[in-house]
């Protein structure tokens, strides 16, 4: 009987290794939502090219709204995407996925000026438990542009 089943394995063991290199070619070709943790909960069906974001402003009584200046790239190349005024009520920025944005706040604290400068790219994972329905996933959705006291 062993030696039937012996035979049997050695004949099927070059699909048994086709199986497992197309398992293990399949899990590594997306990241499984399980194996690693989400910084966002929102699963986005198809590719997000832009989304929203709410940044970290400090507004106070001296600062009730924040002008900043939304660069592509470093500051250094002085490629200015967009400027935009930051209040309690006009709070987001709209930028776009895999793109990488530095962003500088300027703020006015006892007659001073100071400028909070810092950098975000929204990069996109595609995470899916079997690839046949993947979801998107953004990080790095956060970008603190507050003052330091």
């Amino acid at each position: 009987m062993s030696e039937v089943f012996g035979k049997i394995l050695n004949n099927q063991l070059p699909l048994i290794r086709v199986v497992l290199i197309v398992t293990i070619s399949t899990l590594a070709s997306c990241k499984s939502e399980y194996l690693f943790e989400n910084e966002s909960s929102t699963c986005f069906p198809h590719f997000p090219t832009a989304l929203s974001i709410k940044p970290k402003v400090t507004l106070d009584s001296e600062n009730f709204s924040i002008p900043v200046i939304v660069y592509l790239g470093s500051i250094d190349n002085n490629n200015i995407a967009f400027e935009k005024i930051i209040s309690k009520e006009n709070n987001m920025l709209y930028l776009k996925t895999q793109t990488y944005y530095t962003i500088v706040a300027k703020y006015a604290q006892n007659g001073k000026t100071y400028f909070v400068v810092n950098s975000i790219e929204l990069e996109v994972v595609k995470s899916c438990a079997d690839c046949f329905d993947p979801c998107y996933y953004v990080y790095n959705r956060e970008i603190d542009l507050r003052l330091k006291q």
